[in-house]
């Protein structure tokens, strides 16, 4: 199959930095392509072209992307895309899996999009993962030395996401503690030996955000859960500068996208939230 790579690249470009690393599975979503056609462009994009150099089958992609692009995080390239694999080299992935915590077991694909000046360095996708764990009590630290309080995470955290059961208790007894042991990876800047008694109720909603679009982004929750950062904006519209949202072609050149409905219904209710969003990937301090 011959894929137009042209067409990849300029849907690539119009994607806003972003902060987290995305799974394969999730970028194809945004971009209403296959993991198959995502793979496929990259690689002929790292070729410089599609077919084989030595039969005679090369033919080298449209100019400018007639040159090989290297997508190594140590490197910055035309499309500010960066690929990183991550997971057990000999586990299962499938393309066409349903978002779930058992991806956390797969040996993954993971882009992230945007320049180095705006990475993160703290981030990367082993770290990603190990938020995740210790948010739905997985995590071998929480398991080892907390064992009943990672049972009871286990149980509650999918009440907690959603917003239907175990809200309070999760606030306060399990994310307060998820945000002090990750301290360096919010969208918020936490005081020096910062305590318990130091995280607000506006660091918990910010951080609750930042942990749905996490998820989504790393395909282990369905992309309609970046519903529910409108339903905490709105139970507090004045979060806080930071906030983050959703992955998205950039408005100004528009391809419509599965996510477009997710923004769209709340432009005019939440007028307050517009002028709170930066681009993720941006650490506001």
């Amino acid at each position: 199959m011959k894929f137009d790579v042209q067409f990849f690249a300029e849907c690539v470009l119009l994607l806003d930095s972003h902060k987290w690393y995305i799974d394969i599975r999730y970028l194809a979503h945004v971009l209403r392509m296959t993991c198959e056609e995502v793979q496929e462009a990259v690689d002929a994009l790292k070729k410089g072209g599609q077919g084989v150099r030595t039969d005679g089958s090369f033919k080298p992609n449209p100019k400018p992307y007639d040159k090989k692009i290297c997508f190594s995080e140590s490197v910055d390239n035309a499309l500010n895309l960066h690929e990183a694999h991550y997971g057990n080299a000999s586990a299962s992935f499938v393309t066409g899996s349903s978002p779930s915590e058992a991806v956390l077991q797969e040996h993954c694909t993971y882009y992230r999009v945007g320049n180095n000046r705006e990475r993160i360095t703290s981030l990367t996708p082993s770290r990603q993962r190990e938020i995740v764990k210790m948010v739905v009590g997985t995590h071998q630290w929480l398991e080892t030395r907390y064992h009943k309080l990672a049972r009871q995470r286990k149980n509650i955290w999918r009440g907690w996401i959603d917003g239907t059961d175990n809200v309070k208790l999760y606030d306060e007894k399990h994310l307060t503690y998820i945000i002090l042991y990750f301290s360096d990876v919010w969208n918020f800047t936490l005081p020096y030996k910062a305590t318990a008694e130091d995280i607000t109720s506006v660091m918990r909603h910010s951080a609750k955000v930042e942990i749905i679009e996490l998820m989504v982004c790393m395909h282990i929750l369905p992309p309609e859960s970046l519903l529910k950062i409108h339903q905490i904006r709105r139970s507090r519209r004045k979060l806080s500068r930071g906030s983050l949202s959703p992955l998205q072609l950039n408005k100004r050149r528009r391809i419509v996208t599965p996510d477009d409905n997710i923004d769209g219904d709340d432009d005019n209710e939440d007028s307050d939230d517009k002028e709170e969003d930066v681009q993720p990937g941006h650490k506001r301090c």
